[in-house]
Parts: structure tokens; sequence; C-alpha cells
């Protein structure tokens, strides 16, 4: 049975990590800022190598993360250095649509009221492929919105929050095929047309 991702809008599933001397975590206590919460199965040496990028990259946006893979995970909190914490069981992975059997990334961006902004899944051959898989969704998902954007909206945060992801995590090891972002229309009164090109 295919296990769902959770579904954008909805609120966050509960997640707590444990971590040593009784330290815990939940995606509660973040409340108050996006946080990113990542599952990256089979990524580990990827994921702790690029750990310090990402901790910049996620300051320029006041944004944490969470990342669970290969039986370890870390908060990545803004601009501090990433702490280690156990994995969350099973059924917390899997509400979040982690599906055990599968080698895949499970991203699900959080809002500061602690709502689903935005959730992807896939299985992709590098990280990197992934995490720009997912940027080019979520700027898919943004410009299909029917209301009108505006910068300052959590849309275009939880945006971002994935595009410091997707740089931070997926680092160097970016596929030569694509390139930033960028904005290649806008006309006044209408949404702007992004490319991942």
């Amino acid at each position: 049975m295919e296990t769902p991702v959770v579904i954008a809008g909805n609120a966050a599933p509960a997640l707590t990590l444990h971590g040593a001397g009784g330290r815990r975590l939940s995606v509660a206590e973040l409340r108050g800022r996006f946080v990113a919460v990542v599952f990256a199965s089979g990524r580990g040496a990827e994921v702790a190598a690029a750990l310090a990028d990402l901790r910049a990259r996620l300051a320029a946006v006041d944004a944490s993360a969470i990342v669970v893979c290969d039986g370890r995970a870390w908060f990545v909190p803004p601009g501090s250095a990433p702490q280690a914490y156990w994995p969350p069981g099973e059924i917390a992975a899997r509400m979040y649509g982690r599906s055990p059997s599968r080698d895949e990334l499970v991203l699900a961006v959080v809002d500061p009221e602690g709502s689903v902004r935005f959730a992807y899944r896939a299985r992709a051959s590098s990280l990197a492929d992934a995490l720009a898989e997912a940027l080019q969704r979520a700027a898919k998902d943004l410009c299909a919105s029917r209301r009108p954007i505006k910068v300052a909206t959590p849309d275009w945060k939880a945006l971002a929050v994935v595009a410091s992801l997707a740089l931070g995590l997926g680092g160097s090891t970016a596929p030569a095929a694509r390139g930033p972002a960028r904005v290649v229309g806008a006309v006044a009164g209408a949404r702007p047309v992004i490319a991942v090109t």
C-alpha cells in the first residue's frame, strides 16, 4: 500500500526527536518560523557533508530544518551548528509520507502556524536531483495559485525554504543541465512566470 504524503494546508503531523541527555525537540516547539522536515533515505553521506552549507542557507530565510537520514537525525537551526538526534520512530516517518521500503526523498515545509505549506515525495538517482525536482514543483504550485501572489506571502517563504534546501543539501552535485530559478516574465497585475533552466 502506498504511504500518502502529508497534504498542504493540513496541520503538520507530530514529530519528536530525542537526543543525548534527555533532550527533546518537536515540530510543535518550532512554531513561529518555517521548518523543513526532510526524510532522505539512502543519502547519509550526501546529507552529512552538506549540513554546514544548509545551515547558512536556512539562516538567510530564517528557517530551520529537521533532517532524517539512514538512522540519524539532525536539527539545523538557522545560523547555528546542526544538532544530532536519534531518528523518530517509523510511525512518525509514515505520517510524513515516508515509505520504509523505498529509497526516496520526502519533504514537508511547515509554516509558523504549524500547517504544511508544501509537501513532496520523489525517487531520484541523487539527493540533488530530488531537491531540484522539489524546487521545480514548489515554483509550479506557487504560480498555479489562483490568488494574487505577494512577495511577503507564506507561499513565497515556503518556496525560499525549498530553494535553500535544494542549494544547501544539493550543493555542487546539482545536475549541470539545471540552473537557478529565475523570473522570466511578469506583467503588472499578473503572476510572475518562474522557470528552472
